[in-house]
């Protein structure tokens, strides 16, 4: 995709391949230079999932909560979000309306 730093590395298939193993963002963005969220969003918006993802390697394992690997990172960037707009209720209250409107559900913790 144009605009994506990651779509557009020379390394994309081997960082995509790190992000399906379940390799954590912010591991990524050390080794690689981008912030973490980015992985998100790269993952999200520009790897298959769901049907698109059918051919494609196994089901993600799942934690004893049924949550993958994906959704805990998304909770943690949730959670690191809370806690830095923490003296800005709104702008958390915004950022929680965005994360429910996404089509994954990693509710933070409130």
């Amino acid at each position: 995709m144009p605009g994506c730093p990651i779509c557009s590395h020379p390394d994309r298939a081997a960082i995509e391949e790190k992000i399906r193993r379940g390799v954590f963002w912010t591991r990524l963005a050390a080794e690689y230079g981008f912030r973490a969220y980015l992985f998100a969003v790269h993952r999200f918006r520009h790897m298959p999932h769901g049907d698109d993802a059918a051919a494609g390697p196994a089901p993600e394992p799942r934690n004893a909560m049924g949550r993958t690997v994906f959704d805990e990172q998304w909770i943690l960037v949730g959670n690191m979000l809370r806690d830095v707009l923490r003296p800005f209720p709104e702008a958390w209250r915004r950022v929680l309306e965005g994360i429910e409107s996404l089509d994954f559900c990693a509710t933070p913790a409130s």
